[in-house]
């Protein structure tokens, strides 16, 4: 069989909320208006987009979760290690971006999500390098109505640079013009 994801760089990291009995103020967050879309046009879905965090651009990700007991598991956890992988995915049509998220709310049953990502828009690889230079990535976690249900706030180290470089080297040897038909070919046969 052939070796379809290339350059894995997995680290696990951890989010921690404030002591109990204290609440952590919340960031002043400025979500564009595009990103609010996808999530209302969608049951399900993960991507990745620039916010403004406290007037500072970054890169977030957003998640779209459909299931009640999975969205209250993921925020009621405390501490939710959170793991994230950015691979080169080899298709028939050439290779695309994605990164593998999981979250360990329930250790023995984590949460995988994915988010792809084309890297011959510009927009989309801005946003990818932009996460090598941020030392924590905020995620926005929804439910099935739109809500914003909570947030997690995950410390970054350099390894997932280095997975991201790896990565977006081997996709610009041999990127997939056909972006949506590489994406559909590559969620059909890898497994999560």
């Amino acid at each position: 069989m052939q070796e379809i994801a290339e350059g894995i760089v997995c680290e696990l990291f951890e989010h921690k909320e404030g002591k109990e009995g204290t609440k952590n103020p919340e960031p002043r967050i400025e979500i564009p208006a595009k990103a609010l879309e996808v999530i209302k046009k969608v049951l399900s879905v993960c991507f990745f987009a620039k916010v403004r965090v406290e007037g500072v651009e970054n890169t977030a990700f957003f998640a779209k979760i459909p299931s009640d007991e999975d969205i209250r598991s993921l925020c009621r956890a405390k501490v939710l290690p959170i793991s994230i992988a950015a691979q080169a995915i080899s298709t028939p049509f050439g290779r695309i971006f994605r990164f593998l998220i999981t979250m360990y709310d329930d250790p023995q049953h984590p949460y995988l999500l994915e988010a792809w990502g084309n890297i011959l828009e510009r927009e989309t690889k801005e946003d990818i390098e932009r996460l090598k230079g941020q030392d924590k990535v905020l995620f926005l976690l929804y439910d099935r109505h739109n809500t914003l249900k909570c947030t997690k706030t995950v410390t970054l180290t350099p390894e997932l640079a280095f997975g991201i470089n790896l990565a977006i080297t081997a996709i610009e040897e041999e990127p997939a013009i056909r972006f949506d038909e590489a994406r559909l070919w590559a969620m059909s046969r890898i497994r999560m």
